[in-house]
Formats: C-alpha cells, structure tokens, sequence
C-alpha cells in the first residue's frame, strides 16, 4: 500500500542519514524523569496488563541531572531534501513495478 511506502522511503533515509547520539531526546532529562514519575502508576498498570511485568520501559529511569544538548529545528532545506529523497524513492520503486 501507498502508506507502506511512504514508511519504507522515509526509514531508508534515516537509515542512510542517522541523528546523532545526542540528538535522541526532545525534552531534556529532567522533565523526561518527572513525566515517568507523574504516570508511574499508569504506566506499571499497562505493563501489568498488557505485558505481565512490573516495569513498562526496559533501563532505569533518566538522570535528571544527566547533560542534555537540545535537537537541532527542521530548516526548509532539509525538509526539502527528506522530501526529494522520499519521492525518488517511490517513484524508482514503482517504476520497477511496471
């Protein structure tokens, strides 16, 4: 389907163009640490339930006071070129199907 590749075009470009290690968290440590701990009981209820553990993320929780670098914003240009990659992608994949 049309919506399968559109993820296989954009999963290949961030395949060939990863983020960088420290670029893997939008918000920093400190408020990632005080989200677990306001939904910790929602969150060991759905593990619980759903997945027969006590724990619904693998890994201890964030230091809060561990370093932090925010991510970089999204630039037009770099829209435009994710965009560019995705639409050969889809277009060389269905040419192929013809």
């Amino acid at each position: 389907p049309k919506h399968d590749m559109l993820k296989n075009a954009l999963a290949d470009y961030s395949s060939l163009h990863p983020d960088p290690p420290d670029a893997c968290h939008f918000m920093p440590p400190a408020l990632r640490a005080n989200l677990l701990a306001d939904y910790e009981e929602g969150n060991r209820r759905v593990a619980r339930e759903f997945l027969g553990r006590e724990t619904l993320f693998a890994g201890p929780p964030p230091d809060p006071n561990a370093p932090w670098i925010a991510p970089k914003s999204l630039t037009t240009q770099r829209a435009v070129e994710i965009a560019e990659f995705m639409l050969d992608a889809i277009f060389n994949r269905l040419a192929k199907e013809k």
